[in-house]
């Protein structure tokens, strides 16, 4: 382990690396907004917060924030300015706890739940851009993911990960982890391995082919937010207590 980060006083749900790696965004579920200095863990500012019920992520540029809204909704704003450019519609859900966008830029992915059937995983929902029309819905999952080479969707619920090809839509793999895994994962960029985060604190890391490469310890919490940086070395994990650590990897 290389730091831990106490910056937040309620669950961790978005840590993204800023493209060079210099800097770290975090969110929790309060809805507070934070950029970090990873060199030394210092707090570089506050943003504005986010309504405690909205799920939000970052396109890997860091040009994207995408808001999934309590209605359903996404809404696709510029990181810097805020201005809204998009709003994507036709969820089958009105819960939306993961939200992954590709690195190509043409594909928004959406799941997480639907509270008129009782909570139950809603289904998958990819979107095209820059359209913003519904381009498929599959699955039931409560995590999607996004591979660096835009080819493959990872998902998972409960203790199961599956890995689809993204243009396609066919199952490509379905893992059996034994291990109860929280909504928490992160995709290599080099599209060598993923990483789970789970609830009993470890964050585990799979490669493609379905093999436990490592099991990261260290959290006293359930794992809320887990992200790799583009060097595909560095991982952080935030959890349910708050705190947030980073991690040096070596496959």
């Amino acid at each position: 382990m290389l730091q831990t980060i106490c910056g937040h006083s309620t669950a961790v749900l978005l840590v993204a690396f800023s493209p060079a790696s210099k800097t770290l965004l975090t969110r929790s579920r309060a809805g507070t907004v934070k950029v970090w200095n990873l060199q030394n863990g210092e707090l570089l500012k506050s943003l504005a917060e986010i309504h405690r019920h909205e799920f939000v992520a970052v396109s890997p540029d860091w040009q994207i924030l995408a808001i999934g809204t309590t209605r359903g909704t996404i809404e696709l704003q510029h990181l810097n300015s805020g201005q809204l450019l998009q709003v994507l519609t036709g969820y089958r859900g009105n819960d939306i706890s993961s939200i992954a966008l590709s690195p190509d830029g043409k594909i928004v992915a959406a799941s997480g739940f639907n509270a008129a059937s009782g909570f139950c995983h809603a289904t998958v929902t990819l979107w095209e851009l820059p359209e913003g029309e519904v381009r498929q819905t599959f699955g039931s999952e409560n995590y999607v993911g996004i591979s660096p080479d835009s080819q493959i969707l990872v998902c998972h619920s409960n203790k199961v990960i599956k890995l689809w090809n993204l243009p396609t839509g066919e199952l490509l793999h379905s893992l059996q982890t034994g291990i109860r895994i929280t909504s928490a994962a992160a995709i290599d960029p080099d599209g060598r391995y993923f990483a789970i985060g789970c609830f009993d604190g470890t964050v585990r890391i799979w490669n493609f082919f379905g093999e436990l490469l490592h099991a990261l310890e260290g959290h006293s919490s359930p794992v809320s937010a887990v992200e790799i940086g583009p060097g595909g070395e560095t991982i952080v994990s935030g959890s349910e207590n708050g705190t947030i650590k980073l991690w040096k990897l070596r496959i």
